[in-house]
């Protein structure tokens, strides 16, 4: 553990370090201005409480397309690899604070003095845009805090045409909307290069469709071109979706379609249009790769899709329990005036021994203690109401979720014939009754084999 490095040792540290001119590629700077203060990050000697992260904004310039960022530059005291420093940079909210981190740069050597960040290659910021650099530290014991050098000054050394830095800093947390501000400025310098149509390699657009409506399936966060990272769920009764990816030299880049493993992926159905990928339950990486017009500078823009696991069984011979629902529906008796019974119906199969019942399974969303939870196969009556109950299910478990109902033994159904699923509560006592998640069952049948059948 270590102390804080006292203020004049500090100062002549950086003193020492950054008597140079900004880089020739840099595209903002003021590392050659006074360093007035030092900025804390991380967990000092004297406190358990993590600091908060340091963020400075600043706004790109009026480059027609863009900026590839290649480093950021810092001046660090006391600083050590134990200590996790880490510097990122954030999208900003509209009201200013850093929202969304958009890339983690690679540390050097840690250490005192001015040390240089790089970005990944596929770092890119939108013109007149406003971002943030970010650091914090990924080290929680005490002790483990390092010192940013910060000036009063607010002036820059240099800029690319329309590049400016805020002239205070933020402090917050990653997901926090609300930060603080103090009045010294970070030491810093951004390099890179401005975009020409040669080496763009970036996406103006980036499109996924499951080709249903009843089941969205969409990128989070949102498309922006500057965010190369993304993920999605998709519903299990989704198989496939469609990938589109716009370039925005659309004349000149090329967009290809990769797996996890950077395999070029096949279209998976040349009949639709656009670019099909077919999805396994679980989680599905897809990458799309634009290659520029100079045939070298790439850009790949990733996004995970997770398939959910199906709820119906592989044997069930009726099931919508991988239907979408948005409510859930009472059985029992919640109040003293209203006692709920909900009935499902469903028709049989030709099948000419008729079928062997074996479960029935349903979404429960909440469940009262005592309810009496009940499960019953009725006959159907002309109208369509419940007749004769017929078989009683059971169930050893009690759980929320998915919940199978197992039927008895001699539960038999006969071919081509209208039967109905009623839930209600053995106890009829006023307060005991469960939800049941609308619509949502899974008949779980063995086909019948000649009269008497198995």
């Amino acid at each position: 553990m270590r102390g804080r490095a006292a203020l004049t040792v500090s100062l002549g540290v950086f003193l020492c370090s950054a008597t140079t001119a900004a880089s020739a590629d840099a595209l903002l700077s003021n590392l050659d201005e006074s360093s007035d203060v030092g900025i804390v990050v991380g967990t000092p000697a004297d406190s358990s409480t993590p600091g908060p992260a340091e963020a400075i904004r600043f706004q790109t310039g009026s480059g027609e397309r863009g900026y590839n960022i290649t480093s950021v530059k810092a001046v660090l005291v006391d600083a050590a690899a134990s200590d996790g420093v880490r510097v990122r940079i954030f999208r900003a909210r509209s009201n200013g604070t850093p929202y969304l981190s958009l890339y983690t740069l690679s540390n050097p050597t840690i250490a005192d003095g001015t040390l240089t960040f790089n970005a990944p290659a596929s770092a890119y910021l939108k013109s007149n845009t406003p971002y943030f650099v970010v650091f914090d530290s990924t080290a929680w014991d005490t002790g483990d805090d390092y010192e940013i050098r910060g000036t009063e000054s607010e002036s820059l050394n240099s800029a690319a045409t329309g590049w400016s830095l805020n002239t205070d800093r933020h402090s917050g947390t990653e997901d926090s909307t609300y930060w603080t501000t103090g009045s010294a400025v970070p030491l810093i310098e951004i390099s890179g290069d401005a975009v020409v149509r040669s080496n763009d390699a970036t996406l103006s657009a980036l499109s996924m469709s499951d080709g249903t409506p009843r089941f969205v399936t969409v990128l989070s966060p949102g498309f922006d071109t500057s965010m190369t990272s993304y993920t999605s769920s998709a519903a299990a009764v989704i198989d496939q979706i469609t990938i589109e990816g716009t370039a925005t030299n659309a004349d000149g880049a090329t967009v290809a379609y990769l797996d996890g493993d950077d395999q070029t992926l096949a279209d998976a159905d040349g009949v639709k249009e656009g670019f099909q990928v077919d999805l396994e339950v679980g989680a599905n990486t897809i990458k799309v790769r634009v290659t520029a017009e100079d045939g070298t500078t790439t850009r790949t823009y990733t996004l995970v899709v997770t398939r959910d696991e199906p709820l119906a069984s592989p044997d069930a011979l009726l099931s919508n329990l991988d239907e979408p629902n948005v409510t859930s529906l009472y059985a029992g008796t919640p109040t003293r005036k209203i006692r709920w019974t909900l009935a499902v119906g469903f028709e049989t199969g030709s099948n000419e021994g008729g079928y062997t019942l074996t479960s029935v399974k349903g979404v429960v969303s909440f469940n009262t203690a005592s309810s009496g939870m009940r499960v019953r196969i009725f006959s159907s009556t002309a109208e369509g109401r419940p007749g004769d109950s017929l078989y009683t299910l059971s169930s050893t478990a009690n759980n929320i979720g998915v919940r199978t109902f197992e039927a008895p033994a001699d539960a038999t159904l006969e071919s081509d014939t209208s039967y109905l699923v009623v839930f209600d509560t053995a106890n009829s006592r006023v307060g005991k009754y469960y939800k049941l998640r609308e619509g949502l069952i899974n008949l779980g049948f063995a086909p019948r084999v000649g009269v008497g059948g198995l």
